[in-house]
């Protein structure tokens, strides 16, 4: 059974990267796929086969290895069974939607949310059982769950067009205005995302407070995470509104991504200025993790201004395309 989940798994995702685009389009996300893949590997598959590799040689009896799922105990090959049949059943959802609907994003709305729950679904059954054991469970929910919320909203990217077609649904009427303005806030990459984040966001925040945490210290280390993520979801949103009239905007966003990332790690090192790291969300969550690092939330609070800061002109460039879009829609 595990051997057939695995293959079911590989080749569906196999055809999911062998989709109907265009071969302009797929030169065009090429780069992007593969800077996709080497981060899911580095992240999952690699620590994954390590895993599998010392389970395999160092348990006895694999087969009747039992593990903690939600405090009840089940064989541990039948849990990763599950999760790879759970995970390719998803795939073939998206298979029949991508060949049904070229145009339209891998995901739709309600199927994200829902793939979201699942997913977290089986992290917490992962992690509960060891939860009061040690606070790096917390941390690694944290990172595992954090994966799908980042990339859910790549996957269920509306375009400019898409903007234009769902305003164009709710124009009729006396309250045109407001019922298109909705509209397109509702439908907007933004929303999925905030509220993707926002469903991690009150689970990660409950288990916490299961873990005995303290609770303030780790609502605001969430706070921290949004501000992180909502600056690289600004800079997404960007690259929809403006890449029809700027066709190399994403060699640019791509830049500031890397050096958003990367730079204050840099800068840490080369100045020999720690405090610096936190800048970066690598080191912040490098930081939150280690039980020994010092809190201080003069730091912690620097860093929330920054990124809000930093969030100000992309919010401003966004606005301004949807009110064009709305313009543009009432002209038509």
């Amino acid at each position: 059974m595990l051997l057939l989940s695995t293959a079911l798994f590989t080749n569906s995702v196999a055809l999911l990267l062998s989709n109907t685009a265009t071969v302009k389009k797929q030169a065009k996300t090429s780069i992007f796929v593969w800077i996709l893949l080497l981060f899911v590997g580095a992240t999952i598959l690699l620590p994954s086969i390590f895993f599998s590799h010392r389970v395999i040689w160092h348990v006895h009896k694999i087969e009747n290895y039992l593990v903690e799922f939600y405090n009840i105990n089940i064989p541990v090959l039948l849990l990763i069974t599950s999760i790879f049949i759970y995970l390719s059943i998803w795939n073939a959802f998206g298979l029949v939607r991508k060949f049904t609907f070229e145009t339209e994003p891998l995901f739709s709305r309600i199927g994200a949310l829902l793939y979201l729950l699942g997913y977290e679904f089986i992290a917490i059954g992962i992690v509960l059982p060891h939860l009061r054991e040690r606070m790096v469970y917390l941390y690694l929910f944290w990172l595992a769950s954090l994966i799908p919320v980042v990339f859910i909203p790549l996957g269920s990217i509306k375009s400019f067009d898409h903007y234009l077609e769902c305003c164009g649904l709710r124009r009729a009427g006396s309250r045109a205005g407001k019922s298109m303005t909705s509209a397109l806030f509702l439908n907007s990459n933004l929303a999925l995302a905030v509220g993707s984040f926002f469903i991690w966001g009150i689970i990660s925040a409950f288990l916490a407070m299961i873990s005995k945490a303290e609770p303030s210290l780790y609502v605001f280390y969430l706070v921290i995470i949004f501000s992180f993520y909502l600056f690289l979801l600004l800079l997404l949103e960007i690259y929809v509104v403006y890449s029809p009239i700027y066709n190399k905007i994403s060699i640019l966003l791509i830049f500031l991504t890397i050096l958003y990332l990367i730079l204050p790690l840099l800068l840490s090192f080369t100045l020999r200025i720690s405090s610096l790291r936190f800048y970066s969300s690598f080191g912040f969550f490098v930081h939150i993790i280690n039980p020994f690092s010092r809190r201080d939330f003069d730091i912690y609070t620097s860093v929330l201004v920054v990124n809000l800061l930093l969030c100000v002109v992309p919010v401003f460039l966004i606005s301004r395309r949807y009110s064009h879009v709305l313009t543009l829609r009432e002209k038509m």
